[in-house]
């Protein structure tokens, strides 16, 4: 988790991120009934528009499918789970463990709000092409192609993030060979508490899982 600025985006680093949480949020999807109808036509799934700094979609929704969007962008479809068009907020408790003698939520070669940036950052649908590596295999920039995988995120925005805990603690378990830079390897639990701002048919089942 190294740390981001303007100068050092972390474009590769946050994707790596990214695709990683994408396994897990996919195996949610394919299990969670209320997602049925969803998951089977995911290319059905309207491309929302950019409207001050957030993606929304036509109004009036009708049908939970309605809510649900897909961003194309550089070969993939990407799937957020909370959104601005569902009114959402997320409150995140993060247990973050480090090759460090003693505890506390400080890094030495940077500070916590970049290296929470990339993070946070990870968990986003990325924006503008800039935003994701170039990939070799990507293909043609078609946003209707049949090829383009879904890759599932957390979030459309981190602005939705409203609340956060964090613990360290010593991590026990070596830092992997191929680690180009173990100062920056952290393991990571994370709980994810989603709650709905404004009860609608689109988060009802959130009220009452």
């Amino acid at each position: 988790m190294p740390a981001a600025s303007r100068s050092s985006p972390r474009v590769l680093e946050k994707h790596q991120i990214r695709k990683a949480l994408h396994e897990q949020l996919a195996v949610f999807w394919e299990q969670n009934p209320r997602f049925a109808e969803i998951r089977n036509d995911l290319k059905g799934l309207q491309i929302p528009k950019r409207s001050r700094g957030h993606f929304e979609v036509d109004r009036p929704i009708v049908g939970v499918k309605n809510f649900f969007w897909r961003h194309p962008l550089c070969g993939y479809d990407f799937i957020p789970l909370v959104t601005h068009v569902h009114e959402l907020h997320c409150h995140l408790d993060m247990r973050i463990y480090r090759r460090l003698e003693r505890g506390g939520i400080l890094f030495e070669g940077g500070d916590l709000d970049n290296r929470l940036k990339t993070f946070f950052d990870a968990l986003s649908v990325p924006v503008h092409p800039e935003q994701v590596p170039k990939e070799q295999d990507t293909p043609a920039m078609d946003e209707n192609a049949k090829d383009w995988p879904p890759l599932f995120c957390l979030l459309d925005d981190d602005k939705a993030i409203t609340r956060l805990a964090i613990q360290s603690f010593k991590m026990l378990t070596p830092v992997p060979a191929q680690c180009e830079h173990p100062e920056n390897w952290v393991e990571l639990d994370l709980d994810i508490d989603i709650r709905p701002a404004t009860p609608m048919q689109g988060s009802v089942h959130i009220l009452f899982p």
